[in-house]
């Protein structure tokens, strides 16, 4: 008896566990006519997008708690303003916003210190 309760109490609580999974979303928005975006993405890696326009966004999911989250976003106009976004769960945590010639607006964070890591 004690040995199948040594087995199997921790395999209950391996599989009663499970992952917690966070959304990330970056948005790109601004009055400039079209932006260069660079961004972190769900593996950590760097992917970069050219001539978006204002309304661009880019969602992942993740249970990586430490991943960090950055988003650059550069105005390739003369004038208007740029920002970029960063939501996790739908909270909008984090929020840059430049404006004028060529600007670049940047958000960065630690998924860890995420106000929607909370159960």
């Amino acid at each position: 008896m004690k040995k199948t309760l040594f087995v199997v109490f921790p395999l209950l609580l391996v599989l009663g566990c499970e992952a917690k999974v966070w959304d990330v979303e970056y948005k790109v928005s601004g009055s400039g006519g079209s932006f260069d975006v660079t961004f972190k993405n769900k593996d950590g890696g760097t992917s970069q997008y050219s001539n978006v326009r204002s309304g661009w966004t880019y969602s992942f999911s993740t249970s990586d708690h430490g991943l960090f989250l950055y988003i650059s976003a550069q105005n390739q106009t003369d004038g208007g303003s740029v920002t970029a976004k960063i939501y996790v769960n739908g909270i909008r945590e984090k929020t840059s916003t430049s404006n004028g010639a060529y600007v670049i607006a940047s958000s960065s964070m630690s998924l860890r210190s995420s106000m929607s890591l909370g159960d």
